[in-house]
């Protein structure tokens, strides 16, 4: 199965100053009340039963189990780690664990001031010629920062969700007393299904201020550059996707758009799943 990548992000680093007053997880877990946390959503591809422990290496996250995660991570830095403090509101990064099948673009984790409020989201695309079917399942985090996963039940049965507009949005609270202190942390997570069709093709013309085109190239899905690059003089791409359903989809690009790339979905290493490629657009010196 594709690793799963987590996003460790820096409390004091990333965020700023103001999660200073960051609450942390005792690390003594018999001092803590708490039952597993919800932290938010794993999409399996295979039903299983009973719970599946996340495997961790470094960042990475693997549930034995093929699918596509949307979940918070609270990461405790080790001592001689960078970021690591004597303090400890200073010695805790907040993250998020995905897989490239869910949209990167805008995906991020949002945590309040007081550090007990996050939100999470994103879209997992499905291929609309080979839709997967989706198990959903919660994913717990334990009082010693250990994750699992485990399917949701309706009404006694494993819950299976398959088509695109289908989403899902969920907000738990965790309420729990460490050394008389009464602690408490909300977690958000929304993700929608969409739909589109792989891209199997596109083309790329480029054009002056005049719309003579300059170049004119051709790329195949699976044979993509990893930026593409104006040439000389060019003000204006019109990018053709070839799709796999026989569609053509067209856009357009300007120099001093707002526009910095130009995305495609491509096949993903999970079957009936697709992910989401966007290439930069160079438009060289004075361009953009």
């Amino acid at each position: 199965m594709k690793r799963l990548i987590a996003f460790a992000l820096a409390l004091a680093a990333v965020f700023g100053a103001s999660f200073a007053f960051y609450r942390p997880e005792l690390k003594n877990a018999a001092q803590e009340t708490a039952a597993d946390e919800w932290v938010g959503y794993f999409f399996a591809l295979e039903p299983f039963s009973g719970r599946r422990y996340a495997a961790e290496n470094g960042d990475d996250y693997d549930f034995g189990v093929p699918g596509v995660p949307v979940f918070v991570t609270i990461t405790a830095f080790n001592p001689g780690e960078p970021g690591y403090s004597e303090n400890e509101a200073y010695n805790y990064s907040i993250g998020q664990a995905v897989s490239g099948e869910v949209d990167g673009g805008g995906m991020r984790v949002y945590v309040d001031d007081n550090g007990d409020r996050y939100e999470i989201g994103g879209d997992i695309i499905l291929d609309a010629q080979n839709r997967a079917e989706l198990n959903e399942c919660y994913v717990y985090r334990t009082a010693e920062g250990k994750y699992y996963v485990e399917c949701a039940m309706v009404n006694g049965m494993k819950s299976a969700y398959c088509g695109s507009g289908f989403g899902l949005k969920q907000t738990r609270s965790a309420e729990w007393a460490a050394n008389g202190e009464k602690r408490s942390r909300t977690v958000s997570v929304s993700v929608s299904l969409v739909e589109y069709a792989a891209a199997e093709a596109v083309t790329l013309a480029w054009m002056d201020g005049e719309k003579n085109i300059l170049s004119r190239t051709e790329y195949t899905a699976d044979a993509l550059p990893e930026t593409l690059t104006a040439p000389e003089n060019a003000v204006l791409l019109v990018a053709a996707l070839r799709n796999a359903d026989g569609t053509v989809t067209r856009g357009a690009y300007t120099a001093d758009g707002e526009e910095r790339s130009v995305r495609l979905y491509v096949p993903s290493e999970m079957e009936g799943l697709l992910r989401h490629c966007d290439i930069p657009l160079d438009w060289g010196e004075g361009g953009g």
